[in-house]
Formats: structure tokens, sequence, C-alpha cells
């Protein structure tokens, strides 16, 4: 269960530790409340592939390339209208930098947000949302899509 953060913990710097894109970074600030889900403990660039490992001690490990075009942000994925709809705009278009990571930061308590060399900064990945995409042999059977 995600209950909201006090008022006294809002706006707390507690760090955090996160490195380049090629250098480990940590999830930063302490998880402050109990999730069913496991969290991200660490996550680094290795070559072309983006590697969490989490506070349950699995290894997931996600091709650049498939991470960034599975993209859940409105602009790649669409979003959905008043009447359930989803609603398209263009295409994304990308290049060479599309699919290196600049690094990724974590996001409250509940997501990792890559930052891709085009400058693209948009498609917060939640916990929930990044282990489902995990494609192992361990994970794929109980994973549901994204």
């Amino acid at each position: 269960m995600i209950r909201p953060v006090s008022p006294e913990r809002r706006g707390v710097d507690f760090g955090g530790g996160h490195g380049g894109a090629l250098g480990p970074q940590s999830a930063g600030p302490p998880v402050l409340v109990s999730r069913g889900m496991p969290a991200p403990k660490t996550w680094q660039t290795l070559g072309d592939t983006f590697v969490v490992v989490w506070d349950d001690g699995h290894e997931s490990y996600y091709p650049l390339e498939a991470l960034r075009r599975a993209c859940p942000c409105a602009g790649c994925s669409g979003e959905p209208d008043l009447f359930g709809r989803t609603a398209h705009g263009p295409a994304p278009r990308y290049g060479t930098l599309s699919f290196q990571l600049r690094n990724a930061v974590q996001v409250g308590n509940y997501a990792l947000q890559p930052n891709w060399m085009d400058g693209h900064e948009h498609g917060m990945w939640t916990f929930d949302r990044l282990r489902a995409f995990c494609g192992c042999g361990e994970c794929a059977p109980t994973a549901s899509p994204p």
C-alpha cells in the first residue's frame, strides 16, 4: 500500500549517489513506505544493456533499444482521452542517440526516469512496470504486459 509522505518528510534531501550512465547508480533515498513489489536497489548501463538489481536479489537486463521503444510517456505510447480511447501523436523518430542512456534517476518511491542522449526525458517507468518488462524466464511466466 502506498501512503502519502507526511508534510515533515516532503522536500527532505536524502542525498543520493546517482552516478553517470557508465557508473553504478544506487536507488538513492530509502523507500519510506512498505511495498508489496520489489524496488530497484542499484542500476547501471553496461554497453547496450540497462541492468537493475532489485532489493529482492533479482537482476534484470533490459536492452536499451527495447527500453526506449517501449517508453511509456504520452508522446511515445499515447494517452487516454475522456472516453478511454488512446490518442496517439506522430510516431517517434529515432536516431543513433535515441538508444544511448545518459542516466536514470529515481522518482519518489515508485519509478525510475531514463534520460536519453537525444534529449528525451519523459516516460517514467514505475517499479511495477519495469519489473513486468523483465524478459527473463523467472519473471516471464508471472509478468503481465506493461
